[in-house]
C-alpha cells in the first residue's frame, strides 16, 4: 500500500481576504462557504481569526489615543476643581462683604472654565 501525501493548497492573500469577507457578510454558513471556495473550514476559521485581530501598529495608535484621552481628561477635571474651589472662596469672601474679592475669583472661574467649555466644567462641578 503506498501512502497517500495530502496536497498542501497555497491561496494568494486577495484569495483570504475575499474568502473572510464572504464568510463574514454571508448568511450561509462557513461549512457552506467553505465547500464553494473548495477551502477547509478549519482554514477558514484561522483566517477569519487572523483577520479580526488587531494589527500591533493598531494596537499602539490605540494605546496612544487612549493615555492622551486620559491626559486631556485629567486637564479638564484638574480645571473644573479649580473652579469649583475658586467659587467656592468667591462665595465665601461676598459673604463676608469682600465684594472685589469675591468678583476676583468668580472672574477666574469664568476664565478656566472658558478654556475647557463651560458646560464641561458645570457637569464636572455637579459630580464633585
Amino acid at each position: 500500500m503506498s501512502k497517500q501525501t495530502k496536497k498542501q493548497n497555497s491561496y494568494t492573500s486577495e484569495f483570504k481576504e475575499s474568502a473572510v469577507k464572504l464568510a463574514i457578510e454571508s448568511d450561509q454558513p462557513i461549512a457552506r462557504t467553505t465547500e464553494n471556495l473548495g477551502a477547509n473550514v478549519n482554514t477558514l476559521h484561522t483566517w477569519i481569526g487572523q483577520h479580526s485581530k488587531p494589527k500591533k501598529t493598531e494596537g499602539a495608535t490605540l494605546l496612544q489615543y487612549l493615555e492622551k484621552s486620559q491626559a486631556i481628561s485629567q486637564t479638564i477635571s484638574d480645571k473644573a476643581g479649580l473652579c469649583v474651589t475658586l467659587f467656592n472662596i468667591g462665595l465665601i469672601r461676598f459673604q463676608h462683604e469682600q465684594l472685589l474679592e469675591a468678583l476676583d475669583a468668580w472672574k477666574q472661574v469664568y476664565q478656566i472654565a472658558k478654556t475647557i467649555g463651560l458646560a464641561q466644567a458645570l457637569n464636572n462641578q455637579e459630580s464633585l
